[in-house]
């Protein structure tokens, strides 16, 4: 499942979906934690705090997959 999301949606857009930065709550509220791997990917820097997000609700190193776009 996809769920996407933009921090700052154009005002001249008819952006529906969710707006905001990915947080913990945003995760708890959207995804159930038991047994879920955890795919990471964009520019560096956004993958390490995601990471570090994941890893202080309790998901172990072996449930998250990462990858960096170098180049942003």
């Amino acid at each position: 499942k996809v769920i996407y999301t933009v921090t700052q949606p154009e005002e001249s857009t008819a952006w529906s979906g969710l707006a905001g930065r990915i947080d913990e709550n945003m995760i708890r509220k959207l995804v159930s934690l038991n047994d879920q791997i955890f795919y990471v990917c964009g520019p560096p820097a956004m993958v390490d705090v995601m990471t570090e997000t994941v890893k202080s609700m309790g998901i172990p190193d072996e449930r998250i997959r990462t990858e960096r776009f170098i180049g942003y």
